[in-house]
């Protein structure tokens, strides 16, 4: 199963012979999500110039799926496409404790291009509840205010060059591309190229409507897995593109899961003689990975599904003398259906939208998350994999409760907890 390390790895066109493209804004969505230390953020320096094997612990510190982002850089280092790019004007989270962490930086293309990326939140159950306050907060939250001053802020200070502008981000780090993209003030706005979302939480229908949001509206892509859970929150106001993923449920959201593909690959299956497709970087490491199933996955594989790959290595990137082909080239692996259980959570997510008021959304959302809390587990991915007891630790929760929370919420919360929280969102007798 092929994903971002092999688009990485064998898309060595450059930016003049291969125009930037959603694959390559998910590329820097995850990139941005990198601790890059500030005596290297701060000296724009070329990917292959932040190679630098006494960083990379921190790199990674506390990141999800930190060896997958590692590996990535290591391949953008050494592409003829990405090593070049320069890192700049990166704003590190002012605190671990702070849920926003808002993270923002900026790559500058060879052509002066300025592809800016929005760090999103992070696997941890703070970060998540981040999303769902936009349930009941009114726009701007601080995290959207502060991305669109960095875009304002990094707009003025090349009012000379009036370079374009790209706009990326992956779950919230998306949400803040977007709103930041529509609020920004003409000027700022008329540069900007095209702004990606990658399973980012949507916003409310009178900022879908709004003139400012219709202004940018045919320049937003936004991409989501089979089985998204935050990209279905509120409305997106664009069509999305939904990608397959090796992952399960809530793991989806991670981007170094989401597939790719190669067109010879589905020229093949259609009964076309092609040469034999190029072998992916995951399938190295990964001959037995299991397909994609709402059914829950064995604990056997998962582990060989998110098996961390290994120390990044010294070996080199075989080029070939010519640029390849764009049939010899990884593309995103598109279907065109949410999972059942994507389909379900949104269902529930929106009724229950539609049927309360804002108040009652804060106490809903703020009930489910103490809820969630109360396991003592940090990360989402921990309730995945201890459901078998988290699940009576969150029903003794909210038999705690007061009477009347007790009576409104607790049952939509408990149907809630257990799209969530239970393997592929399916219950178990």
């Amino acid at each position: 199963m092929a994903t971002f390390l092999d688009y990485a790895r064998d898309e060595v066109r450059t930016f003049a012979e291969q125009p930037f493209c959603g694959e390559d804004a998910l590329i820097f969505s995850q990139l941005v999500y990198l601790s890059f230390p500030d005596a290297l953020a701060t000296k724009s320096l070329t990917l292959q110039q932040l190679l630098r094997r006494e960083t990379y612990p921190a790199l990674i510190d506390e990141m999800s799926h930190g060896q997958e982002a590692l590996e990535l850089l290591r391949l953008c280092g050494e592409s003829p496409r990405f090593r070049d790019v320069r890192l700049a004007d990166r704003i590190s989270p002012n605190s671990t404790a702070d849920p926003n962490r808002f993270c923002a930086a900026t790559f500058i293309l060879p052509d002066s291009t300025r592809v800016i990326a929005f760090r999103g939140t992070d696997g941890t159950i703070a970060g998540w509840h981040e999303d769902y306050r936009l349930l009941f907060v009114t726009p701007p939250l601080d995290s959207q205010a502060r991305a669109l001053a960095y875009l304002k802020s990094h707009a003025s200070a090349h009012l000379a060059e009036r370079p374009e502008i790209i706009i990326t981000g992956h779950s919230m780090g998306g949400n803040l591309a977007i709103y930041a993209a529509a609020v920004a003030p003409h000027s700022v706005q008329s540069r900007i190229r095209a702004v990606y979302a990658q399973d980012s939480p949507g916003f409310i229908r009178s900022f879908i409507e709004s003139q400012q949001f219709q202004a940018i509206r045919s320049r937003v892509h936004k991409y989501v897995p089979e089985s998204s859970m935050v990209g279905m929150l509120f409305d997106s106001g664009v069509e999305e593109t939904v990608v397959r993923s090796n992952a399960h449920g809530s793991e989806q959201h991670f981007l170094s899961t989401w597939l790719f593909t190669h067109p010879q690959i589905e020229q093949e299956a259609s009964g076309e003689e092609q040469k034999p497709a190029l072998k992916s970087t995951s399938e190295k490491s990964h001959e037995q990975a299991p397909e994609t199933s709402l059914k829950p996955a064995s604990k056997q594989s998962q582990e060989q599904t998110h098996k961390p790959a290994l120390e990044p290595s010294n070996e080199p990137v075989a080029v070939t003398a010519s640029a390849p082909q764009p049939s010899d080239l990884w593309v995103l692996d598109r279907t065109e259906h949410l999972s059942r259980y994507s389909q379900a959570l949104a269902n529930t997510l929106n009724g229950w939208r539609e049927s309360l008021d804002v108040a009652q959304r804060e106490r809903f959302i703020e009930t489910l998350f103490s809820a969630l809390d109360s396991t003592g587990y940090v990360q989402f991915s921990q309730l995945r994999e201890n459901w078998n007891t988290v699940i009576p630790v969150i029903s003794q929760y909210l038999r705690s409760l007061p009477a009347t929370d007790r009576n409104q919420l607790s049952s939509a919360i408990g149907e809630l907890v257990k799209l969530i929280v239970l393997p592929s969102g399916e219950e178990n007798s």
